[in-house]
């Protein structure tokens, strides 16, 4: 298991690696031909690395581990109540965890007098509605959960609570935007814990595509439908909040995937992701500074 778990932690220097290697070459081929960055299509573009890394880290796993490598990942069917713990989960980031973006960037601009950029979407076309929802819901989806919530928790077989700490650390590192660390570190987590239960990775993937889904979808067609006030809000972040409880006291009770408690190695885990994390804080850090 200890080699299991070192292979599971290189598995994530690995798409970092890859990710990052590939998205210089990407940003210095946009920068000599002049195009344009922000279009639909260049960011459709800029979402290959990660769809790469995450190609990378199958068939470095697949190498590594055989067919064992598709259990290792997590792609086997999960059963049908985590796939309701996912709606619960779903209901609970969308309400309940959003606000937690609001919060770290006060504290941020407070204590670092760091300013966010908004993030701005394409113009909308048909055309660029549907590359958008691949670049931000289909590729995240897929490629994030493969990697983070499969082959990263593949090997920590430990204790479900800690391993989804460290992946979910992971996680919000690697977007690199000190305004959403606390709402991905949040997500990340409590993926984790789904995954860990489950033993599948589907149910992340569900509900990573659809809680992207439906802010770009809604973010062109009904944007007020995202920025609740007043007793509203109140309303919103209560029943969000309440849901994650309930999340949470399900996965506590929740006892069909047996932790391998006795086999877990997180030291050789750390040391495997080690390029990764260092790459991920450093990029993370020359942002919140910038």
């Amino acid at each position: 298991m200890k080699n299991k778990s070192f292979t599971s932690g290189l598995s994530v220097s690995v798409f970092a690696l890859t990710m990052i290697f590939l998205s210089l070459i990407f940003s210095v081929a946009f920068r000599a031909s002049g195009a344009d960055t922000e279009s639909a299509a260049a960011r459709a573009i800029f979402q290959l690395p990660c769809l790469s890394g995450a190609a990378a880290v199958f068939l470095y796993c697949r190498f590594t581990l055989g067919k064992e490598a598709y259990r290792f990942g997590g792609f086997k069917a999960a059963g049908a109540k985590y796939y309701g713990y996912a709606a619960i989960l779903l209901f609970a980031m969308f309400f309940g965890l959003s606000g937690l973006n609001n919060i770290f960037t006060e504290f941020l601009k407070s204590a670092f007098g760091y300013e966010s950029e908004p993030i701005k979407l394409p113009d909308f076309t048909v055309g660029g509605y549907i590359l958008t929802v691949f670049s931000l819901c289909v590729v995240p989806a897929a490629s994030e959960e493969a990697v983070f919530r499969g082959f990263a928790l593949g090997g920590i077989k430990g204790n479900k609570y800690v391993s989804a700490l460290i992946t979910g650390f992971l996680f919000a590192v690697y977007h690199m935007n000190p305004t959403q660390t606390a709402y991905q570190f949040a997500v990340g987590f409590l993926l984790g814990l789904l995954s860990a239960s489950s033993g599948s990775v589907f149910p992340c993937v569900a509900v990573h595509f659809l809680n992207n889904f439906a802010i770009i979808t809604l973010s062109y067609f009904a944007p007020d439908a995202l920025s609740f006030s007043g007793a509203w809000k109140i309303v919103s972040v209560i029943a969000g909040a309440v849901a994650a409880a309930a999340y949470l006291v399900l996965i506590a009770l929740d006892k069909t995937e047996k932790e391998e408690k006795e086999n877990c190695s997180y030291k050789s885990f750390m040391l495997g992701a080690s390029i990764a994390a260092l790459a991920f804080i450093l990029f993370w850090t020359a942002n919140l500074v910038k």
